[in-house]
């Protein structure tokens, strides 16, 4: 009998540079589009064979933060189809890059701000990060809308973030095993992050993290 998964997203997968041939004509096809990003059916209908199959792809892709993905705004009746846009973490991939060479000492910061245990700390750290982050993008590379912009910028940092209504749900966690351990320090330093984004475009606390909140899952309340 399996066991029972464990609250919260998963370890950002490592070997994701490894990518098939059909899931790299799917991130290539991906990596091709216009804003504000590709469907299933475009990216059927650009590389042949069967919608699910396509879509199967997009959604291990997705899964491993190579890609992001957001509903298309709505017309008429029905659901509006998801749109997919390639990360940062996807465009390295296709490079042959995975940013693997970073992995330990990142872990290694993450772990000695967990020892510290100062959550006001942690935040001021990540609004630090963001604020660095914020300053290195352009404004012309930037989506016109906040929330896809923090999108975007989750799933640049391996979070696989995927768009609700009113929600956004984080699949995988960059330092997830130092946050079960630590949770108000290094999901703190998440939150300060959060934060520091939101108030440089203007819409300060808009978001609230919420970690933890489902097998497999950390949520972002939006509308906070």
């Amino acid at each position: 009998m399996a066991g029972k998964a464990n609250p919260g997203p998963a370890p950002v997968a490592q070997d994701r540079g490894q990518l098939g041939d059909a899931r790299q004509r799917v991130l290539s096809a991906v990596a091709d589009a216009a804003d504000p990003g590709v469907t299933v059916a475009e990216v059927a209908a650009r590389l042949g064979g069967h919608p699910n199959g396509s879509r199967a792809h997009l959604d291990g892709l997705l899964a491993d933060g190579l890609v992001a993905s957001a509903p298309s705004k709505p017309s008429g009746r029905g659901r509006p189809a998801l749109r997919y846009r390639i990360t940062a973490a996807g465009r390295r991939a296709l490079a042959g890059r995975t940013g693997s060479d970073y992995r330990g000492l990142a872990h290694a910061f993450a772990a000695h701000l967990a020892a510290s245990g100062d959550a006001d700390e942690a935040r001021q750290v990540g609004r630090a990060w963001a604020a660095e982050l914020i300053g290195r993008a352009r404004d012309d590379e930037l989506p016109s809308d906040t929330g896809e912009r923090l999108l975007e910028l989750l799933a640049d940092l391996d979070f696989s973030p995927e768009s609700g209504t009113d929600a956004i749900v984080l699949h995988t966690c960059p330092f997830v095993e130092e946050a079960r351990e630590h949770p108000a320090v290094i999901c703190g330093v998440h939150q300060g992050l959060i934060d520091g984004a939101l108030e440089s475009w203007g819409q300060p606390g808009r978001a609230k993290l919420q970690p933890f909140s489902g097998p497999g899952t950390c949520r972002l309340r939006l509308g906070a």
